[in-house]
C-alpha cells in the first residue's frame, strides 16, 4: 500500500487539507494454483535460452491463462543464496525497483528464521514450520534447495478491467526433468502485487504448501489442495483470505472449486475446521493419503480412530458455522475458541414473513440458514423437496442452547413455539444437503412464518453497493460517514467495504470533535466485498439524532476504503488525516478529482414493531376423560406487544382453574383446568369456557366424558354445529360396557344421514356423515335426535347459506364428497342422492370407456335425501384406476347422471 503525499495550502486564515490520495483498482490478490493435470505434451518450449543479461535465465510461462503452455526464457538476478534457499528476481522488476533488497531480506528472514508472534512456532522460520505442519519438499534435483522467483506473472492483468491477478503459483512442470526448470520452485508476483507488503509472505506460504503437497499426492483434488494452502499462512500468522466472503454466501458446493475468491474462502474455512477439531495429525494423514477428495478425509480420520463419515463431518460443519460454541457436544459445533465472522444470510429475519412464502434452493454439499431473532410466538412451516440426504438442525438459542436434528426426508416440517420471544429470542434453522451430486442440481425449499412483533430493519446509506474505486489509507487515517436517525432506533449492524482483508477498528461518534462513545476492535474484513458486523448488543439512537461511523486500520496495517463517486458526499463523508476530521471533499485523488462522493459505510438500524394487545386462547378444544389425567392446560396468549388484562368470564361448574385473572405484557400464560366428575352421571358434557380481556374475548370448547361402568352407552361429538359447506363428519363412540347401539332420526328431508343407526363395539368409534341439499333448506336452524341405550338427545344445527327452500320431487344425484377421490387415502366417498319415491333404486358407476365397473344398490330406498358410500373398488375388488367416472342414478323410468374424478 502507498501512503498519502500531504500538501498544505493556506487560504486566507483557514488551513485546508488538500491531500492527494492514491486510488486503487477494484481487484484483489488471489493465490493461484495451476492445474496439476497438465498435458506435458502441450508445452511448446524454445530451442535455447536467451542471452543472459542478469545472472541466469529460467523458463517462464508466457500466458498463465492459456491452456496450451508456451514458455519463454527470462533473465533473473540472484539476490540471495545459502544452503537452503535461493531467491531470484526478474531483472526488469529489480531494475524498476518493484523488487528491492529490503524485499529479499524480508522473505529470506521469514523463510529461515522467524514468523509473526501469532505463529504456532514464532521462533522458527517458515520452512521449518511447514516441514512440521505438512512435510518435506520433493527435492527433485537433489540439491536440497528451494528456489523463490520474484516475477511479473504473465496473467493478462489490466487494472481497469481485471477482477483479480495471479499473486503466486507453483508450476508442476518444474518437477519434470525434460519440460520445466527441474527444481523445487515457487513463483511470487511483483506487479501489481506490492512485495513489501506482508501479504506477500502469506502467498509464499500458500505456494510452498502446494509444492510440499505435490511431493506426497501429485493428483490431489484442487479444492482439498487449495484448502491446505489457505491453512498454511494462517498457521504461520500471515494474512489469508477472509472467511466472511463464504459466510455471506454459503450456498456453494464444498468440493466445487473454480478459483474464485468465494471458493478460496470456503475451502479455507473447511480446512481450518478440520485442523481445529482433529489437530495436526489429521492434516498430516490427509496430505499423505493417496486417495483424493472426500475419500481422503474419511480414510485419514478413520485411521486415527475417528469413526466419522464425510457426510457427518459436513453436517457438523454446517452447524459449527452458525454456532461456533465449544461448550456443546465436545466442541464439534465450534472452532475451539477461534473467532470466525457471523453468517450473513438473505433468510435472516428480525420479524416474521407475515405468511408470505419465501423460496430458496440448496446446492449439494452446502447449507442455507434461516434465522428469526425478533418478535414472539413463532409459527413456522417449512417445505423442502424430499431427499434422503437433506437435513434440518433446529437451534433454540436458550441458555444452554438447544439443538435438535429433525428428519425432513419426507419434505416438510412445522414448529409452533409460544416460548419464542419470552423464554428465548432467537431461533435458527440450518438446512443442509450432504449429497455429492452435480453442482447444477439444487434442492428447492420454501417456508413461511407468522408471529407477533419483532423489529423493522432500515439500512441507512448514502451510496449504492457499487464500488467506483478503493482509496489507499495508512494506519493513521480514519474514514467516517455521518448518519441521521429520523426516529428512535437501535444500531444493530454496521456494513462496510474495504479493499483489503486486514482487520479494522470501528468507532461510533456523536460528535467527531469528541471521543467515540463506542469502539469495536479488530473486526475481520472481507477484501473487496461488503462485510456485515453484527452488534451483539444493539446501540440505542435518539430520535432526530446525528451520529458517525468511522473505520480505520487495526494493528497498524495499511488498508483501503471503498468509495462511491456519486457527488452527494458533502456534509456526510469525512476523513481524519491523523490530527482531525475534515470534509472528504478537501482531499483529491491523483487525477486531480475532488472527492465529493461517499465512503461505502452503512448503518443497519432497527426499531420495534408495535401491535395492539390481542387475546388468543389455545387449544380451542379440550377433552377430559375420567380414566385419563384429570388436569389439562390452556395457553392465554397475548399476540400483541401492548399489555393485556384477562379474566375467566364464564364456565361450567364442572371445572376449576389455577388462575382466573391476570395481566400479560407479552408471550403466554399457562392455566390448569381441573374437571370434577364426582357429581355427574355417565355421558358426554359440552360447554364453552369464555376468556375475556380488555381488548377481545376467546373461548375453549370443553368436553367431559364419563364412562358407563355398568351398561352399554353411545355418545356423539360434532366438530361444528354449523353447515358452512354441505358436509359434516360426526364421531359416534361407545363410552359404556359391552356393545352399544344408536339411532339418528327426526331430521328434515333436506338433511341426509349415513348411517342412521349401527351397533358399536366397546371402545370403538365410527363416523357418521351429515349432508344437506342447500337448494332445499327451509330454515336457519334445524336438528336431529340422537337415541342410545340410555335415552334421547336433540342436537340443533345451523345453516349459514342463502335459504331458497325449493321442495323438489325430482330424482337427483349430487357431486360426491370428496371429489377428487383418492380411495387409499379417503377410504370412501359419499354420494348424496334425492329419491322421488320408495321404489327400487340403483347407482351405477361407469368408466370413461362406458364400461360398468360397479353397481351400488340402495337397500331401503325412501323418498327424499339419502347417502350412498363407495370405497373406490371395482366389482373385481381392485381399486379403480385414476380417471373420470360417471355416476348414473336409476329409479323406475327416471335416471340422473353426474361425474367424479378418481386419483391413485
Amino acid at each position: 500500500m502507498k501512503y498519502f503525499r500531504i500538501i498544505f495550502l493556506l487560504l486566507i486564515s483557514t488551513q485546508l487539507f488538500s491531500q492527494k490520495l492514491y486510488k486503487e483498482p477494484v481487484a484483489t490478490p488471489a493465490p493461484f494454483e495451476l492445474q496439476q493435470n497438465i498435458d506435458l505434451n502441450k508445452i511448446i518450449q524454445p530451442l535455447a535460452k536467451s542471452a543472459v543479461v542478469g545472472d541466469t535465465t529460467f523458463y517462464i510461462r508466457k500466458n498463465l491463462r492459456d491452456d496450451n503452455v508456451k514458455l519463454e526464457s527470462v533473465e533473473f538476478y540472484k539476490l540471495y543464496e545459502n544452503d537452503i534457499i535461493v531467491i531470484y528476481a526478474e531483472c526488469a522488476e529489480y531494475d524498476s525497483n518493484r523488487v528491492t533488497d529490503e524485499t529479499v531480506t524480508k522473505i529470506a528472514n521469514s523463510l529461515l528464521h522467524q514468523t509473526p508472534t501469532n505463529s504456532l512456532n514464532p521462533n522458527l522460520g517458515m520452512l521449518e514450520n511447514l516441514r512440521i505442519f505438512f512435510g518435506d519438499f520433493p527435492d527433485v534435483d537433489e540439491n536440497g534447495k528451494l528456489f523463490v522467483l520474484l516475477i511479473d506473472a504473465r496473467d493478462e492483468y489490466d487494472p481497469e478491467t481485471s477482477d483479480s491477478y495471479v499473486a503466486g503459483y507453483f508450476d508442476p512442470i518444474d518437477q519434470s526433468k525434460s519440460k520445466g526448470n527441474y527444481s523445487d520452485i515457487i513463483y511470487i508476483d511483483t506487479n501489481p502485487a506490492q512485495t513489501t507488503d506482508d501479504h506477500t509472505l502469506g502467498i509464499v506460504a500458500h505456494e510452498l504448501q502446494h509444492l510440499i503437497h505435490y511431493n506426497y499426492d501429485k493428483d490431489e483434488s484442487t479444492w482439498l489442495n487449495e484448502g491446505f494452502s489457505e491453512l498454511a499462512p494462517q498457521m504461520l500468522g500471515y494474512e489469508s483470505h477472509s472467511y466472511s466472503r463464504f459466510l455471506s454466501a454459503t450456498n456453494r458446493k464444498l468440493t466445487e472449486f473454480d478459483g474464485s475468491l468465494l471458493d478460496y474462502s470456503k475451502v479455507a474455512l473447511w480446512t481450518f475446521y478440520i485442523y481445529k477439531r482433529f489437530g495436526l495429525d489429521a492434516i498430516h494423514e490427509v496430505l499423505r493419503d493417496p486417495s483424493n477428495s472426500t475419500v481422503s478425509y474419511e480414510n485419514s480420520l478413520q485411521s486415527l480412530g475417528n469413526n466419522v463419515s464425510f457426510k457427518e463431518l459436513l453436517s457438523d460443519w454446517f452447524v459449527a458455522n452458525m454456532l461456533n460454541d465449544q461448550t456443546i457436544e465436545d466442541g464439534r459445533y465450534s472452532y475451539f475458541g477461534e473467532y470466525i465472522p457471523a453468517i450473513e444470510s438473505e433468510y435472516f429475519h428480525s420479524n416474521f414473513t407475515g405468511g408470505e412464502i419465501i423460496h430458496g434452493e440448496i446446492a449439494p454439499q452446502a447449507a442455507q440458514y434461516i434465522n428469526f431473532d425478533g418478535g414472539k410466538n413463532i409459527n413456522l412451516s417449512l417445505d423442502i423437496a424430499p431427499h434422503s440426504l437433506s437435513e434440518l438442525t433446529l437451534i433454540k438459542h436458550t441458555e444452554p442452547i438447544q439443538i435438535e436434528k429433525v428428519d425432513i426426508s419426507g419434505g416438510n416440517y412445522e414448529v409452533e413455539d409460544l416460548e419464542f420471544g419470552t423464554e428465548y429470542g432467537k431461533l435458527s434453522l440450518v438446512l443442509g444437503w450432504t449429497a455429492s451430486v452435480s453442482n447444477s442440481q439444487k434442492l428447492d425449499f420454501s417456508y413461511s412464518a407468522i408471529g407477533v412483533g419483532g423489529y423493522e430493519e432500515i439500512e441507512l446509506s448514502h451510496s449504492s453497493d457499487t464500488v467506483d474505486y478503493y482509496i489507499a489509507l495508512n494506519s493513521n487515517f480514519h474514514a467516517a460517514q455521518k448518519f441521521y436517525s429520523e426516529s428512535e432506533s437501535e444500531i444493530s449492524a454496521i456494513k462496510f467495504n474495504c479493499g483489503t482483508s486486514n482487520s479494522v477498528d470501528i468507532m461510533l461518534y456523536a460528535d467527531l470533535s469528541r471521543n467515540p462513545f463506542q469502539t469495536f476492535y479488530d473486526v475481520s474484513s472481507d477484501a473487496q466485498g461488503w462485510t456485515t458486523y453484527i452488534l451483539q448488543n444493539p446501540i440505542p439512537i435518539s430520535e432526530k439524532a446525528d451520529y458517525y461511523i468511522s473505520i480505520t486500520s487495526a494493528n497498524g496495517n495499511e488498508f483501503s476504503m471503498g468509495y462511491a463517486d456519486n457527488g452527494t458526499g458533502n456534509g456526510w463523508a469525512y476523513l481524519n488525516n491523523g490530527s482531525q476530521y475534515s470534509d472528504l471533499d478537501n482531499f483529491q485523488i491523483e487525477e486531480g478529482k475532488d472527492l465529493d462522493g461517499n465512503w461505502l459505510i452503512k448503518s443497519v438500524n432497527r426499531r420495534e414493531i408495535f401491535k395492539e394487545a390481542e387475546l388468543v386462547v389455545e387449544p380451542d378444544t379440550l377433552i377430559f376423560q375420567e380414566n385419563d389425567s384429570t388436569k389439562k392446560r390452556i395457553r392465554i396468549n397475548n399476540i400483541g406487544t401492548e399489555v393485556l388484562r384477562w379474566n375467566v368470564e364464564k364456565y361450567s361448574g364442572l371445572y376449576s382453574f389455577s388462575d382466573t385473572v391476570g395481566i400479560l405484557s407479552s408471550g403466554m400464560k399457562m392455566i390448569d383446568i381441573i374437571p370434577d366428575f364426582s357429581n355427574i352421571y355417565a355421558g358426554l358434557y359440552e360447554s364453552d369456557i369464555i376468556i375475556n380481556s380488555d381488548v377481545n374475548r376467546d373461548s375453549v370448547h370443553a368436553i367431559l366424558i364419563k364412562r358407563n361402568q355398568d351398561n352399554p352407552q353411545t355418545a356423539f361429538l360434532l366438530p361444528t354445529d354449523t353447515f358452512h359447506e354441505n358436509r359434516i363428519k360426526m364421531k359416534v363412540f361407545n363410552i359404556g360396557t359391552g356393545a352399544g347401539e344408536f339411532k339418528i332420526n327426526e331430521y328434515p328431508s333436506y338433511l341426509a344421514v349415513n348411517p342412521t343407526s349401527d351397533i358399536i363395539a366397546e371402545g370403538d368409534t365410527i363416523i357418521v356423515d351429515l349432508m344437506i341439499d342447500s337448494s332445499r333448506v327451509t330454515a336457519e336452524s334445524f336438528g336431529f335426535v340422537f337415541e342410545n341405550d340410555i335415552g334421547e338427545v336433540y342436537r340443533s344445527l345451523k345453516y349459514t347459506g342463502q335459504i331458497i327452500g325449493k321442495d323438489s320431487e325430482k330424482l337427483r344425484v349430487y357431486v360426491p364428497s370428496p371429489n377428487p377421490f383418492t380411495p387409499q387415502t379417503d377410504n370412501y366417498t359419499n354420494i348424496l342422492v334425492q329419491l322421488k319415491n320408495s321404489k327400487k333404486t340403483s347407482l351405477k358407476i361407469f368408466n370413461i370407456k362406458g364400461e360398468l365397473i360397479r353397481k351400488l344398490r340402495l337397500n331401503n330406498p325412501q323418498k327424499g335425501l339419502q347417502l350412498v358410500s363407495w370405497d373406490g373398488r371395482t366389482v373385481s375388488g381392485n381399486f379403480a384406476h385414476s380417471g373420470v367416472y360417471f355416476l348414473v342414478l336409476e329409479q323406475g323410468n327416471s335416471r340422473e347422471t353426474t361425474k367424479m374424478l378418481v386419483l391413485k
